[in-house]
């Protein structure tokens, strides 16, 4: 969910925000991931901070819990920005109530940064101080990583051996153009998979995928993202694109992940980006549904919280399934 929700960017509107809520409660949402900047909390940016908790007010109602993920700007001040963190993460759960903040990660896409590892483990472990002591580290919970391809093998043995103390899951970020689904999910998935399995058991932690999104062509020229489809419809609109993200959810799920966050709620776009990758569209369309709400919603409303995927025999090149079982015995496939 982007936190820019009532401070848009000028030529987008706000919105009726309240006709948004419905329709996020409706979509039943379980688990949403909302970038911070510390500097939100300085004197003069009050809107954005205001902005910031709104967003989360409006995840909590629908029902989901939070990972607010600390985008960037940390280099420069390590130790302050890490104080700064368990700071507004007090302010928001005590004094602003949002308990449904219970995840933290620091650093978006760290693996395509000039921070070294040595640099991240370093934060990660302040953090993890200042968390405890600010009483908030046992409701709270820290996940690492927020990784993309590259290099990605020897990030997560940094994590395995440097913060699996201090990590209590790790993430990574999948995307792909469309023609690509096929060879792209199954690949993607098993390479995450290995990398977890090498990795010594006492350091295994819960994978997310913290983003997902599929891109059409021509995503790269500027304003266009995500792309179009064949035929020129934004892709974003297509059943294509719906289908995709079944898709993606069902073999995340079969392969153990425990949650998946797609790129994403909604068009809101960032400082000088704008995006059009939402389940919903933009404010001044008055928030329309497309497919991609659809099947999001089917899992949403077919499987909670705490149900555990079972182990399947067999495999296919054209058949994606995935068995879920609930704590009562329920079953969605």
């Amino acid at each position: 969910m982007s936190p820019y929700l009532t401070a848009p960017n000028p030529d987008q509107p706000v919105g009726d925000l309240a006709d948004l809520e419905r329709k996020l409660k409706a979509l039943a949402q379980q688990h949403v991931r909302i970038f911070v900047m510390t500097d939100w909390w300085r004197p003069g940016n009050e809107p954005m901070r205001e902005s910031f908790v709104r967003t989360c007010q409006l995840a909590q109602a629908a029902g989901a819990t939070i990972n607010v993920t600390l985008w960037h700007g940390w280099g420069n001040d390590p130790a302050g920005a890490s104080k700064a963190m368990a700071h507004l993460l007090q302010d928001l759960v005590v004094n602003r109530a949002v308990s449904a903040a219970r995840y933290v990660t620091l650093q978006n896409e760290v693996n395509s940064t000039r921070i070294t590892m040595q640099q991240y483990d370093a934060f990660y472990r302040m953090f993890d101080r200042d968390l405890r002591a600010v009483a908030l580290r046992d409701r709270i919970q820290i996940v690492g990583g927020d990784l993309l391809r590259k290099n990605e093998g020897a990030w997560f043995q940094n994590l395995a051996t440097e913060l699996a103390g201090v990590c209590d899951g790790y993430s990574v970020h999948m995307y792909w153009e469309y023609p690509q689904a096929a060879d792209y999910l199954r690949r993607r998935m098993s390479e995450v998979a290995a990398i977890q399995e090498g990795l010594p058991t006492q350091a295994r932690r819960p994978l997310y995928i913290t983003e997902f999104g599929i891109r059409g062509k021509d995503w790269h020229t500027r304003g266009n993202e995500p792309g179009f489809f064949d035929d020129g419809t934004p892709i974003a609109h297509s059943g294509v694109y719906a289908l995709q993200i079944g898709w993606l959810m069902t073999e995340a799920t079969r392969r153990g992940f425990v949650a998946t966050v797609q790129w994403e709620a909604y068009d809101v776009g960032y400082p000088r980006i704008q995006m059009h990758y939402g389940v919903l569209g933009e404010a001044r369309a008055g928030w329309p549904l497309r497919p991609s709400y659809q099947v999001l919603r089917l899992f949403t409303h077919t499987i909670a919280p705490g149900w555990r995927a079972l182990t399947l025999d067999g495999d296919s090149g054209d058949v994606a399934l995935a068995a879920v079982e609930g704590p009562k015995g329920g079953l969605t496939v």
